[in-house]
């Protein structure tokens, strides 16, 4: 199994999960989104998907990365 390890730039947290899938997570505004179900969602992104989450703790930037790569299942 890969070392899970995780960089803070700009505001982006970019984390590589167990099956080495380089990940980037950003929060964004979803005030103006149709459907949205908060003002605002983190959004996960790698290569083969995206994915956003409605329900974060206010410190998921200082999560590590198996709670982030948790939290991206989160629903």
């Amino acid at each position: 199994m890969p070392e899970m390890r995780s960089a803070r730039v700009n505001g982006v947290v970019e984390f590589v999960d167990d099956r080495g899938m380089l990940w980037r997570v950003s929060e964004r505004d979803a005030r103006g989104d149709p459907g949205a179900l908060r003002d605002f969602c983190l959004i996960f992104s790698c290569a083969d998907a995206v994915r956003r989450i409605w329900h974060y703790p206010d410190d998921w930037r200082e999560l590590a990365p198996p709670a982030l790569q948790r939290l991206s299942w989160e629903r």
